[in-house]
């Protein structure tokens, strides 16, 4: 933490930018810690006292597969390939951990599996999104900086895209599911997981409700110790007593707490905002898609094409071409507006 305080310093010195909002500039040109206060009121003012208002469950139930793993991996490819993932220029791997990296012309996948089925194919969506956004960043702008990726909070509206918006509605899991056996308790976990608040400590697994409420704890303990108002060895206990405040839970260890995301202790400050930004992004690209409607009513064939053809044309060939803002403006006709993200959790969510 020291080491990234005197980074702060030196790149503010250059960047003419507060020290967090240097950090911040590294993964997104586009939104300093100003403009993120303000997209963030909403989960401030109207996500946190819903989440803490609404009905919630602690144990969601976890589906239990009979099917080989390879068989799972196997089918949900010829799925992703529906969605504009070219096999000839990448590949989807077993690995611990999911991610996805590689090149233009060399995209690679990996997922684990996991207890809960709906973790793997989950993360398998959300990775191909990431993936599918670089193998289509346009040829000619490839090795200049105007052709790299806007930021990680466009990136990550890709990703969540592909996860939220297309794999997370009831309307595609349904013809997904035919992988399966389409059974009670298969379409129960999806809508345990997917559909319903629960109570969990542990960001990466939360629900979408809860997340972005994860991702603002993180960036307001970020803003305490770039404003040099904590000590490092209170940090924690800011952590702790803030999921109480916003989550309404009692943390039990650090390995559910302070230590659960890798960033801190790789020295990656900054970074947290994108999370959010992008489920944002990509709810506005939700609700100013025009074929959105034709694709919940059939959604599979022309329909997922159309949704991957438009997303390559509005999003990937314009690279860094344009701010997010323009980018946004060119779709919906406006700036980034969070309310797109409430109204997307509230008609998922709020019955």
């Amino acid at each position: 933490l020291g080491l990234v305080h005197e980074e702060a310093i030196q790149l503010s010195h250059v960047t003419k930018l507060s020290p967090y909002d240097s950090l911040i500039s590294k993964y997104d040109m586009d939104y300093n810690s100003s403009k993120i206060d303000n997209i963030f009121n909403v989960i401030k003012i109207e996500i946190i006292p819903s989440y803490l208002a609404a009905d919630k469950i602690d144990s969601p139930l976890i589906y239990q597969s009979s099917i080989l793993e390879n068989k799972i991996l196997n089918q949900t490819k010829k799925k992703l390939a529906e969605l504009n993932f070219d096999f000839t220029r990448g590949r989807i791997d077993q690995s611990h951990h999911p991610f996805c990296g590689g090149a233009n012309n060399d995209a690679r996948i990996t997922t684990r599996f996991e207890n809960n089925i709906l973790e793997t194919l989950s993360a398998l969506f959300h990775e191909t999104g990431h993936a599918v956004y670089e193998q289509n960043r346009p040829k000619e702008l490839l090795y200049e900086p105007v052709g790299q990726s806007r930021s990680l909070s466009v990136h990550e509206s890709q990703s969540l895209f592909y996860e939220n918006h297309i794999f997370k509605t009831k309307e595609y899991f349904m013809k997904f599911a035919n992988i399966f056996d389409n059974s009670i308790d298969l379409l129960n976990s999806f809508n345990d997981h997917y559909h319903t608040i629960r109570y969990n400590p542990v960001r990466v697994s939360s629900d979408e409700f809860s997340y972005p409420i994860h991702v603002y704890i993180r960036y307001e303990i970020e803003k305490v110790i770039f404003a040099e108002k904590i000590k490092f060895q209170d940090i924690k206990e800011l952590w702790n007593s803030m999921y109480k405040e916003y989550l309404d839970i009692n943390l039990s260890n650090d390995s559910e707490g302070v230590l659960q995301d890798i960033h801190w202790y790789e020295g990656i400050f900054g970074y947290f905002p994108t999370y959010a930004l992008g489920a944002m992004i990509s709810s506005q690209i939700k609700y100013n898609y025009p074929n959105y409607d034709d694709f919940l009513k059939n959604p599979e064939g022309k329909n997922l094409k159309s949704i991957a053809d438009w997303l390559n044309k509005n999003i990937h060939q314009k690279a860094s071409l344009y701010s997010s803002d323009e980018m946004l403006q060119s779709i919906s006709g406006e700036k980034l507006n969070s309310t797109y993200y409430s109204k997307h959790l509230r008609e998922r969510f709020v019955k």
